[in-house]
């Protein structure tokens, strides 16, 4: 009985080595896509999104601000610079920043696919939580 445990065990764990090391099962699916990390983006526009990732929003409010001043991004580059932007202020307190990025988005807003949308409805909903005085909740 012993004898069949050990050559089972053994026999599991070539199974285990045979099918779980194939090198052609991706890591990701194709459908996730971080779209910062692309090579269609340029590599200011990247280099601003790592600094919103590593939560340096006062460098990465000058990046993205310096990315929307370029004349050749396109009209969906654009618009996922003014949602980081506002969600740049938005996270830095400062609403003020935040309230004209977001009218300009909203005169857009037909242009978005689903993920501005919801960076866009996630941006709003900050903005109304921060707008909130602590005698209404």
């Amino acid at each position: 009985m012993r004898r069949l445990h050990y050559y089972g065990l053994w026999v599991l764990v070539g199974i285990l080595l045979f099918y779980g090391c194939k090198q052609d099962t991706t890591a990701w699916s194709d459908l996730i896509k971080d779209r910062a990390h692309t090579s269609e983006l340029n590599a200011s526009f990247q280099e601003a999104f790592s600094l919103r990732y590593q939560r340096n929003y006062p460098a990465a409010a000058r990046a993205f601000e310096s990315v929307l001043k370029d004349k050749t991004i396109g009209r969906s580059t654009q618009i996922d610079v003014l949602n980081q932007l506002g969600f740049i202020y938005l996270e830095m307190g400062d609403t003020a920043a935040a309230i004209p990025l977001l009218d300009k988005l909203a005169k857009q807003e037909s242009d978005f696919n689903a993920f501005q949308r919801a960076d866009y409805w996630y941006n709003l909903g900050v903005l109304n939580l921060q707008r909130i005085k602590p005698d209404e909740l």
